[in-house]
């Protein structure tokens, strides 16, 4: 896992703010990891949080997490 897009609001348009996985910044280029991650989302504005999600790419796929369920633990 790279990190998590996060949309602070519903806003259309409004682009994501990009929380880098902790195991990422474990691994050596992480920043090269990151850019393509920026890349990714820049191209796919305005509508990123559909087209992210409807990328096929054998390196990369997107899926919705919901608000709170980050850092929650087993049942």
């Amino acid at each position: 896992m790279v990190g998590h897009l996060v949309w602070e609001g519903a806003t259309e348009g409004q682009r994501p703010t990009v929380q880098p996985s902790l195991s990422l910044l474990m691994e050596p280029g992480p920043a090269t990891i990151l850019s393509k991650l920026q890349y990714l989302v820049s191209i796919t504005s305005p509508d990123s949080f559909n087209r992210l999600q409807a990328l096929r790419s054998r390196f990369w796929s997107f899926v919705e997490v919901p608000a709170g369920a980050l850092g929650a633990g087993p049942p």
